[in-house]
């Protein structure tokens, strides 16, 4: 967001004439603004980048406004965890493919394909506790071990039990995949070193019935 975010109180410059804002900067965007300048500069330049002065800087806020709304820099580090959580789980509520190998298979997909996108903010995700959306996007895993189960198409057993191992198998692989990387290019973006389609045809082979 490239526009000067002020808080309550402040005067505002004039408004394009297309912007449908009449007195001040609604909260819900300042919010907005501070996860995404706080996302790419956790991307750009790593975590000891992330102060509040910096993201407050970055968004074009004051730091009060801040922790105003995230407390602190630890509230702010796990609404950008919740954020990527929560994209992840409403990508994964989309999936719509009737045969249960290949749901699975998208929602692996899509679970490595949002996460490599964003390798730093993917390992935020994993120091801070578990939120809503967190456990969101895992009750969708869920729901899709049962859905195969229900049509014989998955090994029988706890669904939840495993629906944590394919879980954990998808998020070790990214791991992986994120670290061998990041040594290749001395960042996080770059060169996939892992042939994930591979890792998830290993997954369906130890999940399918047959």
């Amino acid at each position: 967001m490239n526009s000067v975010l002020l808080d309550a109180g402040e005067p505002e410059p004039p408004l394009p004439p297309n912007r449908e804002l009449r007195h001040r900067t609604p909260s819900q965007e300042v919010r907005r603004a501070f996860l995404d300048a706080a996302t790419a500069l956790l991307e750009e330049e790593g975590l000891s980048a992330l102060t509040i002065r910096a993201v407050a800087t970055r968004a074009g806020a004051a730091p009060q406004s801040l922790y105003n709304r995230f407390g602190d820099k630890q509230g702010l580090l796990t609404a950008i965890a919740e954020e990527h959580f929560s994209d992840l789980a409403r990508a994964m509520g989309e999936i719509t493919e009737p045969d249960p190998r290949e749901r699975l298979r998208l929602a692996g997909t899509i679970v490595h394909d949002l996460l490599t996108a964003h390798p730093r903010s993917y390992d935020l995700m994993w120091a801070v506790p578990p939120g809503p959306a967190t456990r969101d996007a895992f009750a969708h895993l869920v729901r899709m071990v049962e859905y195969g189960q229900a049509a014989g198409a998955f090994i029988p057993g706890q669904a939840a039990s495993l629906a944590s191992a394919i879980w954990a198998s998808i998020n070790g692989a990214i791991t992986v995949e994120v670290r061998q990387a990041r040594a290749q290019t001395g960042s996080g973006e770059g060169v996939s070193v892992i042939d994930f389609q591979l890792v998830l045809d290993i997954i369906l082979c130890g999940v399918c019935t047959g």
